[in-house]
């Protein structure tokens, strides 16, 4: 954990190649912001590639997968 109070949480994390992990976040609009490296996040039928510096929004109660295909460096912001 990087940063949390009652309102937000900012959570750094580095995931290798080959990294699966699946998430629902159920009250919290969460942002991916990708710092370095290669993936994808599917959601709701849709699979969006994440490139380096961009941001990607998945709505509250969604179950989403990140999929790592070069080591990723990321910021997840839950609000």
């Amino acid at each position: 954990m990087f940063l949390e109070n009652e309102r937000y949480q900012v959570v750094h994390m580095n995931l290798k190649t080959g990294t699966k992990q699946t998430h629902t976040v159920m009250i919290k609009i969460s942002y991916y912001i990708n710092i370095s490296g290669k993936s994808t996040v599917s959601f709701e039928e849709e699979v969006e590639p994440v490139n380096e510096f961009e941001l990607l929004e998945i709505p509250a109660g969604v179950e989403h997968v990140i999929h790592v295909y070069k080591m990723h460096e990321f910021l997840w912001i839950k609000l």
